[in-house]
């Protein structure tokens, strides 16, 4: 069914980027990333083409070519919170904590009431051992969620038992 869709619509980055998220959500990554692959090469400069790359590349076990693509994608649109978040969070899973507080910060700095964002630097600052920065910030995601994940807390607890 999907090949016939494939020879209408080869030129369509939109089709082809459906078509490889469908794919990639039904586990077959590899026809996914085919599919995904050929979007970006259409439309080198789509942000949201090289933020479902960066994902299948994550399914495909290839960390850094999910971050070569995400990076690209925060470049050719800096403001989006959810890219930079996306790569903040992808270099924290990496252990790349240094890494991943510039582009966590400007997640934070374009989408300011989001909790889920200070939660991510809380967790960063953390793992970093900067108890300053991490309670400022679990202060501030508190206040926005409005109550603390036990988690955070707990990590909080021993980082000042040390």
């Amino acid at each position: 069914m999907w090949g016939q869709v494939l020879k209408l619509s080869t030129r369509d980055v939109e089709a082809l980027q459906t078509l490889g998220v469908i794919e990639d959500l039904l586990g077959n990554h590899q026809q996914a990333n085919a599919l995904l692959r050929e979007a970006v090469k259409l439309q080198p400069n789509s942000s949201q083409a090289l933020n479902n790359l960066a994902l299948n590349y994550l399914k495909l076990n290839q960390p850094a070519e999910a971050i070569s693509h995400l990076e690209r994608a925060v470049k050719v649109e800096p403001k989006n919170a959810n890219l930079n978040f996306n790569l903040g969070s992808l270099y924290f899973d990496q252990g790349m904590f240094l890494q991943a507080i510039a582009p966590l910060e400007r997640a934070r700095s374009i989408s300011t009431a989001d909790a889920a964002i200070e939660y991510k630097l809380v967790a960063t600052f953390l793992q970093i051992q900067d108890v300053a920065k991490a309670t400022e910030m679990w202060k501030r995601s508190d206040a926005l969620r409005g109550a603390s994940d036990p988690h955070v807390i707990i990590s909080l607890a021993e980082l000042f038992s040390k």
